[in-house]
């Protein structure tokens, strides 16, 4: 039987938070509904030997490697791989809240949504907060929506990042929707914008379910140098 849930994590030199990122899939309450595929982007440190470390001790890890192309290619082959009715991109130094997608599933399932989208908090190492963005999108629900669209709550405009988010996998395949296939910036929103012109069927989890790291300046190529790209 496959899997409800496919969660694709591109994994490039990350070994300081990537057990981290993993122990957040293990200890979800829908782990046993979920396959994670871990894609290996050509790293150089012991992220490929911690990748094959979980695959050997959850039957529903997987690890795979290739060589370094870039978050956007690396995502797209993941989700070539993918066999969940529903597939989450997840970045290998961020942590999903442990109930997670079981929530997300359950509002999927119960609408037939093509897109559940949540809400998410921004952290570091001594503090969690939320930010603006999100604030913006969220925080003037009172309650899950079961469904909506971009064309109706424009707010979603805004809600650009693919990680707070679950895709039907039909979906996405029928529409051609994938990343851009090839190493540029900013690929989320390029993504987002083709995705939300497509969906019909768009569900909100009034909740947090995923946390997103800031990594100390310098840290990360991804989160230096935001506003001069």
């Amino acid at each position: 039987m496959n899997p409800k849930i496919s969660v694709v994590v591109p994994v490039y030199n990350v070994e300081r938070y990537l057990e981290y990122a993993l122990n957040s899939l293990v200890q979800q309450t829908f782990i046993d509904d979920i396959e994670v595929l871990m894609i290996d982007d050509g790293s150089t440190d012991n992220s490929r030997y911690i990748m094959e470390k979980y695959a050997l001790d959850y039957e529903n890890f997987h690890a795979y490697h290739k060589e370094n192309e870039g978050l956007s290619i690396t995502r797209n082959y993941g989700l070539k791989l993918a066999k969940g009715e529903y597939v989450h991109f997840m970045d290998s130094d961020d942590l999903m809240i442990t109930d997670a997608y079981e929530k997300l599933y359950n509002l999927a399932s119960k609408n037939d949504s093509e897109v559940v989208t949540a809400d998410f908090l921004r952290f570091n190492e001594n503090n969690a907060w939320i930010q603006p963005i999100s604030d913006y999108i969220f925080s003037e629900l009172e309650s899950n929506i079961d469904e909506t669209n971009a064309y109706k709550y424009h707010k979603l405009l805004w809600d650009t990042p693919a990680w707070n988010k679950i895709f039907k996998r039909e979906f996405l395949l029928e529409n051609n929707l994938e990343f851009p296939n090839q190493n540029i910036i900013f690929e989320d929103n390029i993504f987002a914008i083709q995705m939300l012109t497509k969906a019909k069927k768009i569900s909100i989890l009034n909740d947090y379910i995923y946390c997103w790291r800031k990594r100390d300046v310098g840290s990360s190529i991804s989160q230096a140098d935001y506003v001069n790209r």
